[in-house]
């Protein structure tokens, strides 16, 4: 198990980090403490899947970070540039640092569509059994639904588009 439970994990503070996610991914708020908030919990099930594949309870030692998790990596990104307060984070409440690895571009590839839709099907039984529906529910509906790559980029880019009015 990481090193403190969930809850605790959850409930982890980082007002700094929180207002840099709302500046530099063009999120309100509240938005920008849902996305850490899921972005803990992601880190944190990420340990307790390691964990469970070390032990050979499960055949994939991650989670994946789909395409319907986009905001969720963006999220890690600006955390990962938070780098004290993410190394502090990782040891005082996972026990470990959870390392951010670059999605292989042969990911997208067509020919392994397939292969993707196995293994989203295995990481959502997965979190079912480990986390719950809710989550589910969360990270792979409510949160695209209102964050997805496209319209991350596109509150991106009005963002820069302002600052250069500006100018």
């Amino acid at each position: 198990m990481p090193k403190k439970q969930l809850k605790d994990c959850l409930a982890y503070p980082n007002a700094p980090f929180e207002r840099r996610l709302a500046v530099v991914s063009g999120v309100n708020h509240l938005e920008a403490a849902l996305l850490f908030k899921e972005l803990k919990r992601f880190l944190w099930l990420s340990v307790l899947k390691k964990e469970q594949f070390d032990s050979g309870q499960t055949s994939s030692p991650t989670l994946t970070l789909t395409s319907e998790l986009y905001a969720l990596d963006q999220t890690w990104h600006v955390f990962l540039v938070f780098t004290r307060d993410y190394q502090k984070f990782c040891d005082d409440y996972l026990g470990v640092l959870v390392p951010h690895e670059p999605v292989d571009p042969a990911a997208k590839d067509p020919s392994t569509r397939e292969q993707r839709h196995t293994k989203l099907k295995e990481q959502l039984e997965w979190l079912e059994q480990n986390a719950s529906i809710e989550t589910v529910k969360t990270w792979y509906q409510d949160i695209p639904a209102k964050l997805s790559e496209r319209i991350y980029l596109e509150r991106q880019a009005q963002r820069i588009l302002s600052r250069l009015s500006r100018i």
